[in-house]
Parts: structure tokens; sequence; C-alpha cells
């Protein structure tokens, strides 16, 4: 690829090609005839070209491949940070690569199963990219079988497969959220299904990898207990090597430390700060912050809990409050929310996932300002269009009665 060496011109790519991928959503929910098998023909020429890119988006697969190899040699991941010298024995040219070295893995126990079995297959970086790559082109097949199922148009599976941003993070960036979110969207397949003990196995192994399907679980466990029985055994299985001892300790320094490319949690930072400035520290602040903004998080889970959503309905509305309400968010968070919109095509969330990459280039006002800027407006507008014919409705009744 003529920018692969580039992030500065990886990153242009993949804000000028979301303006035909926006385009080519549009044209499918505005033409629902069309060919069934064209989208994931190019969705797999889509992954595939982007598997030879060289540019160094994320240095997470070099952290996956080193927890694997810490357990090949017989030591639990999460006994030792990478720097750690019971762990130098193990080192190789790519250990400089790994971010975050002075901190024990953040990843869960069915994520470790996955770097192991990567690694006994093909120890090698690229591994972990083409691994990635089919997890999402297997995502977007679960995802037309969900839209099938909920007699939706199967054809919007390309919200994902086509997705620019999707690609790039499972074929570039080497995301194990890929692999996640395919077994999330097979869960919620299986659930639209009627198959409730296997959406709550499938949705557990989610959860085993990344943690992101656990509320969603709840919600399906609302309506069919079932799930929340299957999703338990499904996520003790990966934890039974690892009892007895410390599992994913570096997810504390995760939730205390990181801040990355925030929206929503920059405003509710910037009002604690304005309230407690003089009686408390800035550790203190940033605590209460995090605690703030979970707390809204929590409110609406429970809000929806309360009501019985769909778990579907459910899931798109708490994973869209993550990524606004979290202090860190990634490009390849979106992948979350990608699947999820399939069903109902935002323009808002969708120009959000599409922009979100341009936090590569840094977190200056001006970058941020258009990344969620931008979808803010158009969130906006699309509400307006579609609130105008209402009004139009209501004015013309209300002059037809006098």
């Amino acid at each position: 690829m003529a920018l692969a060496r580039s992030r500065a011109g990886f990153v242009a790519w993949e804000i000028a090609a979301a303006v035909p991928y926006l385009l080519a959503v549009r044209a499918v929910v505005r033409q629902p005839r069309g060919d069934r098998l064209r989208w994931l023909a190019v969705a797999a020429a889509l992954h595939g070209v982007l598997l030879f890119a060289r540019v160094p988006l994320s240095d997470d697969l070099f952290r996956y491949r080193w927890d694997a190899r810490v357990a090949r040699a017989g030591i639990d991941p999460y006994a030792f940070a990478p720097d750690a010298p019971q762990l130098r024995h193990l080192r190789d040219p790519d250990h400089r690569r790994i971010n975050h070295p002075e901190v024990r893995t953040i990843y869960p126990p069915g994520a470790q199963a996955l770097f192991r079995a990567v690694t006994a297959v093909w120890d090698d970086p690229f591994a972990f990219r083409l691994v990635a790559a089919v997890a999402s082109l297997l995502a977007s097949l679960a995802l037309a079988g969900f839209l099938r199922a909920r007699g939706a148009d199967d054809r919007l599976a390309i919200v994902l497969c086509w997705s620019p941003l999707a690609a790039a993070e499972a074929s570039v960036g080497a995301h194990i959220d890929a692999a996640a979110v395919a077994l999330l969207v097979a869960g919620l397949w299986a659930l639209a299904a009627r198959r409730a003990a296997a959406a709550g196995a499938l949705l557990g192994l989610s959860f085993a990898i990344k943690l992101g399907a656990g509320p969603i679980a709840l919600l399906a466990a609302r309506r069919r207990p079932i799930v929340l029985a299957a999703f338990a055994l499904a996520v003790a299985a990966p934890l039974l090597p690892h009892l007895g001892g410390p599992v994913m300790p570096g997810a504390s320094d995760y939730a205390d430390r990181w801040r990355f490319n925030p929206s929503i949690f920059a405003a509710v930072e910037a009002a604690v700060d304005f309230a407690a400035a003089v009686s408390a520290t800035p550790a203190e602040r940033r605590f209460a912050a995090r605690v703030a903004a979970a707390a809204a998080w929590l409110a609406l889970l429970a809000w929806l809990l309360a009501r019985r959503v769909d778990a579907a309905d459910g899931a798109r509305a708490l994973v869209g409050a993550a990524l606004l309400l979290s202090p860190t968010v990634h490009p390849w968070y979106a992948l979350w929310l990608l699947p999820l919109l399939a069903e109902r095509p935002t323009p808002g969330w969708l120009a959000l996932a599409s922009l979100l990459p341009l936090s590569y280039l840094g977190e200056s006002g001006g970058i941020r300002l258009v990344e969620y800027g931008v979808p803010f407006v158009i969130a906006v507008a699309s509400m307006a269009r579609r609130g105008r014919p209402r009004l139009t409705e209501r004015l013309t009744d209300r002059g037809s009665s006098l």
C-alpha cells in the first residue's frame, strides 16, 4: 500500500475511505434490492489488502505474544510484569516494543488462552493480524445472520465489514476485540434465533476475551435466565488455570491511570476539578471523576434492566454511553459499536466511528473538536430532520381542526 509506512497518511486514507463507506450504507438503507453476496467479497478484499500494510497503528500484539511466551514457559502471565527480572531469560528483540512493560497484563483468561492457541500454531506477530482479520469477517457473517433473524436487511452487515476503521483495527492493529466482538454478535444471533443456552455460552466466551459482553448477558438473562448459567460456565472454563493467583492485576492500573481521547468524560473531569479544586488532591479528583462517570453508566444499565429492554437494543445504548463516558477511547473501541448499529444505522454514531482514527494523530483540541464535534452536529441535524415531518403533521392536523 502506498500509505503503508506513514501513520498520518494511513489515517488520511481511513478518513477519505469513510466517505464511500457511509454512502454505501446510505444506499443500502434507501434501496432494499441488490446483490447480497457482493458485500462479503468486498469485505474480504479490504481486510486482505490491509494485511500487507506496515503502518505501526498499535503495539498491543507484542503484548499478546509476550503473554503467550510466558505461559508456554510454565509461568502464569499474571504473575510478573514484562520488565520483571524473573522473566529476563524470555526476552527477545520484540520485548522493547511491549507497551507499558512495567504493568502486569490486563487481558482476561480467555484472551490468554487465545494468545497461547495462536502462537502454538504460528509464533509470529503477523499471526495475530491474520486471526483478527478472519475474526472480523466471521463477525460480519454472524451479523448478517443476526439481521436475518431480526427481519432486517442482511446487507447492512456492511456497517461492520466495509468500515475502514473495522478493517484497519483488525488487519493492521490485530486487536483481539475483533474476536470478542465476533463472539458477541454470534451470541446475539443465537439469542434472536431463540437458542438461549448457546447465546449465553457465546456471550461468556466473548466476556472471557474482553469484558464488554457482561452487561449484555445481564440484559439477555432478564428475559431468559438460562443465558446467565451458560454464560457463567463459559467464563469459568478459561479461568481455571489461573485459580489461586492474581487475575488481570494490570486492570487496576488501567482503571486508575489511563486517560486518552475522552469526550464527555473530559467535561465530567472539569466539573469535578472545579467543584473540588481546593478540598481534594489531584488523585482524589481523578478518582471522583471516574466514579461519577461509572455511576452514570451503571444508572443507565439499571434503567435498561428495570425496563427489560431487548439485549441488542440495550447493548447499543450501553456501548455508546461507554464510549462517551470512558476516560480512554481508542479507535478500536468502536469495533464494539459498529455491529450494533447495523440494525439501525445512525448517522451521528457512524460518523464518530469513522472519525475516531484521528486520535492516532494526537489529542489536540482541534483534533478532538473534529473527532467529536462533527458527529455531534450530524446527530443533531439528523434528529431535526426526523422531527420535521412530525412537526409538520402536527401543524397540519391543528390547522385542519380550526
